[in-house]
């Protein structure tokens, strides 16, 4: 939307005061001129911090991008295993995987807002309407009117990251192999453990390529390299 140009402002204010009135005089106009910028400025930047609170208060879109989880990774050269433990508060076991792929740890999932509206009357999430600034300047408009319907749902304060997650830019020792990696979850933090040094001869265990299953804090389990889905009791 274009601003009002100033020029118009002046001639409509011109107008007004001129009827029954003597004209506005050289410096009369540079003054209403100037008041003029100073109300166009000072509405632009209502709307646009206004449009700024929106934009933090929206509920995450289903298409946004994916997300990548911070990670702390402890590398003592006196021990034989590697930790990396990554901050995933508010994810279940079921909605993640570990797994390995070219040589690479991959953590990936989804966390879900596990907040919903329950007002049936203001379905959805409710914003105020962006105002239109082509409008002309009255009394009435010259606020920005950024409430929000005090019945609608809402979001105070939106920090925390929703949607698809992945990280997978964590290279492994050469030789690592699905069977060599555990995962556990335990108050939000997952939990991921590797050889420093693969060993160079590896006893066949029973069930070949099936995915290492490990048993987290909630008696669920988190399958490296599978698909986890339900695969036990979560609370």
């Amino acid at each position: 939307m274009s601003p009002i140009p100033c020029s118009k402002i002046v001639a409509t204010t011109h107008h007004n005061l001129s009827v029954g009135q003597r004209p506005l005089t050289d410096a009369e106009e540079r003054v209403v001129l100037a008041l003029a910028k100073r109300v166009l400025h000072t509405r632009q930047l209502k709307v646009k911090a206004d449009l700024e609170r929106r934009k933090k208060l929206a509920p995450p879109s289903s298409t946004a991008p994916l997300w990548m989880p911070r990670v702390d990774i402890f590398d003592d050269p006196s021990c034989k295993d590697i930790i990396a433990t990554f901050e995933l508060p508010g994810v279940s076991v079921q909605e993640m995987n570990v797994d390995i792929k070219d040589g690479k740890l991959v953590v990936e999932g989804t966390r879900q807002m596990k907040v919903k509206p329950v007002n049936s009357q203001y379905p959805g999430w409710v914003y105020p309407d962006t105002p239109d600034l082509t409008a002309p300047l009255s009394e009435d408009n010259m606020q920005v009117d950024s409430s929000i319907n005090e019945a609608a749902p809402r979001i105070i304060i939106a920090e925390l990251r929703y949607g698809k997650f992945r990280r997978d830019n964590i290279q492994l020792p050469d030789g690592v192999q699905k069977t060599d990696v555990t995962a556990s979850l335990q108050n939000g933090m997952l939990k991921v453990i590797w050889p420093r040094h693969p060993q160079a001869k590896r006893v066949t265990k029973s069930g070949g390529d099936e995915p290492l299953t490990i048993k987290s804090e909630d008696a669920s389990h988190l399958r490296v390299g599978g698909k986890n889905g339900n695969t036990g009791p979560h609370k």
